[in-house]
């Protein structure tokens, strides 16, 4: 997943969308968003947003959830090899980054 130029902060309904997702696996517990990185897949072109937020009372424990520009949870593990390389190496670039 190549970064996007110019890219914008992913949509307020896909935001919204991974706090619910999150939320519930946290037990159906209010979680705190600490970060939103978005990148694009060299393979398909699609475009990838990743949150990761923490339940308030446990704010040590990192919650992740993917989106693909429709709004489908995409599985990391199942892109090919070489999109999942590129996709974890800029995540992790962006999170140093931002951290």
């Amino acid at each position: 997943m190549a970064e996007q130029k110019g890219a914008k902060r992913a949509p307020e309904s896909l935001e919204s969308k991974a706090l619910q997702s999150l939320a519930k696996r946290a037990g159906d517990k209010e979680v705190t968003l600490s970060a939103a990185d978005r990148g694009v897949v060299p393979s398909t072109g699609k475009t990838l947003s990743r949150f990761r937020a923490s339940p308030k009372e446990r704010p040590n424990d990192l919650l992740t959830v993917v989106f693909d520009e429709s709004g489908a949870e995409v599985d990391l593990a199942k892109l090919s090899e070489r999109d999942r390389a590129t996709a974890t190496d800029l995540l992790a670039a962006q999170a140093r980054i931002r951290g």
